[in-house]
């Protein structure tokens, strides 16, 4: 062993391509897979079959811009027509995000205390008691990573 100190760099890169699931809901009536989704780094593509949108503060849903890529940092909502969702890792520097989009994301497992929501609350995707998808009031106390949730 060396006598002084030495420095080790670690590389970090993102799998070309993972898989994340989905939850079969109904949303409005339509019976498909759902998840959110959020990377704070690399951008994806989504397989044929699945669309992303974002929501704006009327709570709708909006397609985002063609639907199939999702850019570095935008926290989105995945409608797919399977449960098994392969993302693909893409350098595009021409995928953007919306600017009014409501809702935020975590790249990594979160506390909720760490957030700074003194007098507000998280809603998460989830199904009600009626199987019907929508945001509901989140109880727990970590957001787990690349989910997305928004706040009032």
């Amino acid at each position: 062993m060396p006598d002084y100190d030495i420095t080790v760099k670690g590389i970090w890169a993102a799998a070309e391509s993972f898989t994340i699931t989905a939850n079969a809901a109904s949303l409005n009536g339509v019976s498909k897979y759902w998840t959110t989704f959020c990377h704070g780094e690399f951008n994806y593509q989504l397989p044929a079959g699945a669309q992303a949108f974002y929501m704006k503060n009327d709570k709708s849903l909006y397609l985002l811009g063609d639907g199939d890529k999702i850019p570095a940092g935008c926290a989105v909502i995945i409608m797919s027509d399977t449960g098994s969702i392969t993302l693909t890792k893409i350098d595009s520097a021409s995928v953007t995000s919306p600017t009014d989009n409501k809702l935020a994301g975590t790249a990594a497992q979160t506390a909720v205390s760490s957030l700074g929501l003194t007098g507000k609350k998280v809603y998460v995707l989830n199904k009600g008691t009626d199987d019907e998808l929508g945001f509901f009031e989140y109880s727990g106390t970590t957001i787990p990573a690349n989910k997305a949730y928004y706040v009032e």
